[in-house]
Protein backbone atom coordinates (compact mmCIF):
# COMPACT_ATOMS: atom_id res chain seq x y z
CA UNK A 1 0.00 0.00 0.00
CA UNK A 2 2.86 2.36 0.71
CA UNK A 3 4.49 1.93 -2.72
CA UNK A 4 2.76 4.42 -4.99
CA UNK A 5 3.41 5.47 -8.56
CA UNK A 6 4.11 9.16 -9.16
CA UNK A 7 0.66 9.54 -10.72
CA UNK A 8 -1.03 7.96 -7.69
CA UNK A 9 0.95 10.14 -5.33
CA UNK A 10 0.15 13.32 -7.22
CA UNK A 11 -3.54 12.47 -7.18
CA UNK A 12 -3.68 11.42 -3.52
CA UNK A 13 -0.90 13.22 -1.68
CA UNK A 14 -3.20 15.24 0.58
CA UNK A 15 -5.27 12.34 1.99
CA UNK A 16 -2.08 10.28 2.29
CA UNK A 17 -0.33 13.02 4.26
CA UNK A 18 -3.39 13.35 6.50
CA UNK A 19 -3.58 9.57 7.05
CA UNK A 20 0.07 9.17 8.00
CA UNK A 21 -0.02 12.35 10.09
CA UNK A 22 -2.81 10.81 12.16
CA UNK A 23 -0.69 7.67 12.50
CA UNK A 24 2.32 9.86 13.44
CA UNK A 25 4.28 8.08 10.70
CA UNK A 26 6.41 11.07 9.76
CA UNK A 27 8.98 8.98 7.93
CA UNK A 28 6.35 7.86 5.43
CA UNK A 29 5.19 11.44 4.84
CA UNK A 30 8.77 12.53 4.20
CA UNK A 31 9.27 9.61 1.81
CA UNK A 32 6.26 10.71 -0.24
CA UNK A 33 7.40 14.35 -0.23
CA UNK A 34 10.90 13.39 -1.33
CA UNK A 35 9.48 11.29 -4.15
CA UNK A 36 7.36 14.16 -5.49
CA UNK A 37 9.99 16.83 -4.58
CA UNK A 38 9.58 20.16 -2.81
CA UNK A 39 9.73 21.97 -6.14
CA UNK A 40 6.66 20.17 -7.47
CA UNK A 41 4.63 20.36 -4.25
CA UNK A 42 5.35 24.00 -3.48
CA UNK A 43 5.13 25.32 -7.04
CA UNK A 44 2.54 23.14 -8.76
CA UNK A 45 0.44 21.21 -6.25
CA UNK A 46 -0.12 23.04 -2.97
CA UNK A 47 -1.17 26.49 -4.14
CA UNK A 48 -4.91 26.67 -3.50
CA UNK A 49 -6.36 29.12 -1.01
CA UNK A 50 -9.78 28.02 0.16
CA UNK A 51 -12.24 28.37 3.01
CA UNK A 52 -11.19 24.94 4.32
CA UNK A 53 -7.47 25.76 3.99
CA UNK A 54 -6.94 22.21 2.71
CA UNK A 55 -3.62 22.92 0.97
CA UNK A 56 -2.42 24.97 3.94
CA UNK A 57 -3.15 22.09 6.33
CA UNK A 58 -1.26 19.69 4.08
CA UNK A 59 1.76 22.01 4.14
CA UNK A 60 1.44 22.28 7.91
CA UNK A 61 1.38 18.49 8.32
CA UNK A 62 4.40 18.09 6.06
CA UNK A 63 6.19 20.78 8.05
CA UNK A 64 5.40 18.99 11.30
CA UNK A 65 6.80 15.76 9.85
CA UNK A 66 10.10 17.47 9.09
CA UNK A 67 10.13 19.37 12.40
CA UNK A 68 9.46 16.22 14.41
CA UNK A 69 12.34 14.42 12.71
CA UNK A 70 14.81 17.26 13.27
CA UNK A 71 14.86 18.81 9.79
CA UNK A 72 14.07 22.35 10.87
CA UNK A 73 15.18 23.95 7.60
CA UNK A 74 12.68 22.07 5.45
CA UNK A 75 10.01 22.43 8.14
CA UNK A 76 10.34 26.21 7.90
CA UNK A 77 9.79 26.09 4.12
CA UNK A 78 6.47 24.26 4.53
CA UNK A 79 5.35 26.28 7.57
CA UNK A 80 5.96 29.44 5.52
CA UNK A 81 3.91 28.00 2.68
CA UNK A 82 1.07 27.20 5.09
CA UNK A 83 1.15 30.77 6.39
CA UNK A 84 1.16 32.21 2.87
CA UNK A 85 -1.90 30.13 1.96
CA UNK A 86 -3.74 30.88 5.21
CA UNK A 87 -2.36 34.10 6.71
CA UNK A 88 -5.10 34.17 9.35
CA UNK A 89 -4.14 30.71 10.62
CA UNK A 90 -2.60 31.66 13.94
CA UNK A 91 -1.40 28.15 14.73
CA UNK A 92 0.51 28.05 11.44
CA UNK A 93 2.28 31.28 12.41
CA UNK A 94 2.94 30.00 15.93
CA UNK A 95 4.56 26.81 14.67
CA UNK A 96 6.57 28.78 12.10
CA UNK A 97 7.81 30.94 14.96
CA UNK A 98 8.86 27.87 16.95
CA UNK A 99 10.71 26.41 13.98
CA UNK A 100 12.48 29.71 13.31
CA UNK A 101 13.47 30.00 16.97
CA UNK A 102 14.79 26.42 16.95
CA UNK A 103 16.85 27.37 13.91
CA UNK A 104 18.37 30.35 15.69
CA UNK A 105 16.38 32.89 13.67
CA UNK A 106 15.17 34.79 16.73
CA UNK A 107 14.18 38.13 15.12
CA UNK A 108 12.10 36.30 12.50
CA UNK A 109 10.50 34.15 15.23
CA UNK A 110 9.66 37.22 17.31
CA UNK A 111 7.98 38.78 14.27
CA UNK A 112 5.63 35.78 13.97
CA UNK A 113 4.69 35.80 17.67
CA UNK A 114 4.18 39.56 17.66
CA UNK A 115 1.89 39.39 14.64
CA UNK A 116 -0.19 36.69 16.34
CA UNK A 117 -0.54 38.77 19.50
CA UNK A 118 -1.53 41.84 17.51
CA UNK A 119 -4.43 39.81 16.10
CA UNK A 120 -5.20 37.86 19.26
CA UNK A 121 -3.59 39.26 22.44
CA UNK A 122 -4.83 36.31 24.51
CA UNK A 123 -3.06 33.61 22.49
CA UNK A 124 -1.50 31.68 25.40
CA UNK A 125 0.95 29.63 23.34
CA UNK A 126 2.29 32.70 21.50
CA UNK A 127 2.68 34.56 24.80
CA UNK A 128 4.56 31.55 26.20
CA UNK A 129 6.79 31.19 23.16
CA UNK A 130 7.58 34.90 23.02
CA UNK A 131 8.39 34.82 26.72
CA UNK A 132 10.86 32.00 26.20
CA UNK A 133 12.43 33.89 23.32
CA UNK A 134 12.87 36.92 25.60
CA UNK A 135 14.55 34.67 28.17
CA UNK A 136 16.94 33.41 25.47
CA UNK A 137 17.87 37.03 24.86
CA UNK A 138 18.41 37.69 28.56
CA UNK A 139 15.35 39.95 28.96
CA UNK A 140 14.04 38.43 32.19
CA UNK A 141 11.56 41.23 32.93
CA UNK A 142 9.77 40.90 29.58
CA UNK A 143 9.88 37.12 29.89
CA UNK A 144 8.26 37.18 33.31
CA UNK A 145 5.61 39.70 32.20
CA UNK A 146 4.62 37.54 29.23
CA UNK A 147 4.61 34.31 31.24
CA UNK A 148 2.35 35.67 33.96
CA UNK A 149 0.01 37.28 31.45
CA UNK A 150 -0.35 33.84 29.87
CA UNK A 151 -0.75 32.22 33.30
CA UNK A 152 -3.68 34.50 34.12
CA UNK A 153 -5.36 33.31 30.92
CA UNK A 154 -4.65 29.59 31.35
CA UNK A 155 -3.27 28.53 34.74
CA UNK A 156 -3.09 24.87 33.72
CA UNK A 157 -1.16 25.14 30.43
CA UNK A 158 1.68 22.67 31.00
CA UNK A 159 4.28 24.07 28.55
CA UNK A 160 3.87 27.46 30.26
CA UNK A 161 4.23 25.98 33.75
CA UNK A 162 7.38 24.18 32.62
CA UNK A 163 8.75 27.44 31.25
CA UNK A 164 7.96 29.30 34.48
CA UNK A 165 9.73 26.56 36.42
CA UNK A 166 12.67 27.02 34.07
CA UNK A 167 12.65 30.78 34.62
CA UNK A 168 12.84 30.34 38.39
CA UNK A 169 15.60 27.76 38.00
CA UNK A 170 17.48 30.25 35.81
CA UNK A 171 17.11 32.78 38.65
CA UNK A 172 18.31 30.07 41.09
CA UNK A 173 15.00 30.20 42.96
CA UNK A 174 14.78 26.41 43.07
CA UNK A 175 12.00 26.35 45.67
CA UNK A 176 9.64 28.26 43.38
CA UNK A 177 10.74 26.17 40.43
CA UNK A 178 9.83 23.02 42.35
CA UNK A 179 6.41 24.48 43.20
CA UNK A 180 5.50 24.88 39.52
CA UNK A 181 6.79 21.44 38.60
CA UNK A 182 4.75 19.86 41.39
CA UNK A 183 1.74 21.81 40.15
CA UNK A 184 2.11 20.11 36.75
CA UNK A 185 2.57 16.65 38.23
CA UNK A 186 -0.42 17.02 40.52
CA UNK A 187 -2.62 17.32 37.44
CA UNK A 188 -0.57 15.11 35.13
CA UNK A 189 1.67 12.60 36.93
CA UNK A 190 2.86 11.25 33.57
CA UNK A 191 4.52 14.45 32.36
CA UNK A 192 8.03 13.15 31.66
CA UNK A 193 9.65 16.60 31.28
CA UNK A 194 8.28 17.73 34.63
CA UNK A 195 9.47 14.53 36.31
CA UNK A 196 12.99 14.92 34.93
CA UNK A 197 13.15 18.61 35.82
CA UNK A 198 11.87 17.97 39.35
CA UNK A 199 14.56 15.34 39.90
CA UNK A 200 17.22 17.86 38.82
CA UNK A 201 15.75 20.70 40.90
CA UNK A 202 15.41 18.53 44.01
CA UNK A 203 19.19 17.98 43.97
CA UNK A 204 19.67 21.75 44.13
CA UNK A 205 17.64 22.21 47.30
Amino acid sequence: MKDKTDAELKANIEPLVQLYFIKQNFTQIISYVNKLTDAYLLSSKLNLTSYSNENAWTCYRIAEAFYSTGNTTRAIVYFKKAVSLAPLGLEFKNKLGSALASNGQLPEAEKQYTEILQEFPKHVSALTNLGFLKLQRGDLLSCQTLYFKALALDPDYEPLLLNIAGLYAYKKDFKQSKTYLERILKRNPNNVQAKQALAQISRML
